[in-house]
């Protein structure tokens, strides 16, 4: 199967109310439908796509890795950190979804 995650994006595109204890970490889409929802992280680690009301759980490894691979392409090497905002946006990202990677 496999997911794109764009870590840090406005999950409230989405949906409207986010689960009581969940966190919304971003934005996922499923990469063989292709259909899109937010990314959201569950106190006992589970992560989950949610569409308006709806929720699916999604496959923990996969998420974790396309949240790696997030990271990698927002710091593609041939685009240089040449600016303060940029290397602290990268910055930012990369650290939001270490310390999410390495929760539950």
């Amino acid at each position: 199967m496999g997911y794109d995650v764009e870590v840090g994006a406005p999950a409230e595109l989405y949906t409207r109310a986010i689960p009581a204890g969940a966190t919304a970490v971003g934005i996922v889409r499923k990469k063989d439908t292709g259909e899109t929802g937010a990314l959201l992280r569950f106190p006992n680690g589970v992560y989950a796509q949610m569409n308006g009301s709806k929720i699916r759980p999604l496959d923990r490894g996969e998420v974790v890795s396309a949240m790696r691979s997030a990271i990698v392409r927002r710091l593609d090497p041939t685009e240089p950190l040449t600016t303060p905002e940029r290397f602290a946006a990268a910055a930012k990202v990369a650290a939001r979804a270490m310390l999410l990677a390495r929760r539950g």
